[in-house]
């Protein structure tokens, strides 16, 4: 593992992300800690559950992975070749591949992080208004929102390794992202529902979840997905020739 990533690449992603990874956790731990006194005596866990998955995930969650991971394919990939801070690290013994493979590590940081604050929250909340909450089944959720967050991110990492503008990851990551979540509301009309075959948050499918269903498919599925994009992010930007 020393071989494969730069401690200071690692080190200093990471010094540069624990604040956003902590406010993202904190906007949406606030919300699920404030979802619970809302239903005041009339508290049912499963409604509470359900308002979890709805709110904090399906909306705050997906929103915020989308986010989080259009600025890190900006800023841990494409902005280092954009403004040239890239050579500092090639002129050193620091090969393309340990970059990459340390930039995936603060990837993983940065989702993973949110997620797992998230669900510990969700989890406090939930015992400080219920006795019957189905911890199993939240946190089955959060694996998945977990598993889509590394699909997303895949997919974001895959772009920001084949630009070299910011500009246009910027672009093309907000505009193929915010697509998944955008087709994704569309399913809900009449008439639109064929639009989940075109969006990755159909996978994440907390209603089967919520109803007491299986969802191992999901979770095989999506890690499957997501390993050919960071494959082909990685084979980019090994062999592309960079403006340095």
């Amino acid at each position: 593992m020393k071989n494969l990533i730069s401690p200071q690449i690692t080190k200093q992603g990471i010094k540069s992300m624990w604040i956003l990874v902590l406010v993202l956790s904190f906007v949406i731990s606030i919300n699920l800690l404030a979802i619970p006194s809302g239903f005041g005596s009339d508290a049912d866990a499963l409604g509470i559950l359900q308002m979890f998955a709805n709110t904090g995930i399906a909306g705050n969650g997906v929103i915020f992975t989308i986010v989080t991971a259009v600025l890190c394919a900006n800023v841990f990939l494409t902005s280092g070749v954009d403004r040239g801070t890239l050579s500092v690290y090639l002129n050193t013994p620091t090969t393309r591949s340990q970059i990459l493979f340390s930039r995936i590590l603060v990837f993983a940081f940065v989702l993973m992080g949110m997620v797992i604050i998230t669900g510990i929250f969700g989890s406090i909340s939930a015992l400080l208004q219920v006795d019957d909450f189905n911890h199993g089944k939240w946190w089955t959720i959060i694996a998945l929102w977990a598993l889509y967050s590394f699909l997303l991110g895949g997919i974001a990492f895959a772009i920001g390794c084949w630009f070299n503008k910011s500009r246009h990851t910027l672009l093309v990551c907000a505009f193929v992202l915010g697509s998944t979540f955008i087709l994704a509301m569309l399913t809900n009309i009449n008439n639109f529902e064929f639009l989940r075959f075109f969006t990755p948050q159909t996978l994440m499918n907390m209603d089967a979840v919520l109803n007491g269903d299986s969802v191992l498919w999901q979770l095989i599925v999506m890690p499957i997905a997501a390993i050919p994009f960071y494959v082909i992010g990685f084979i980019k930007f090994v062999k592309k020739d960079l403006p340095l």
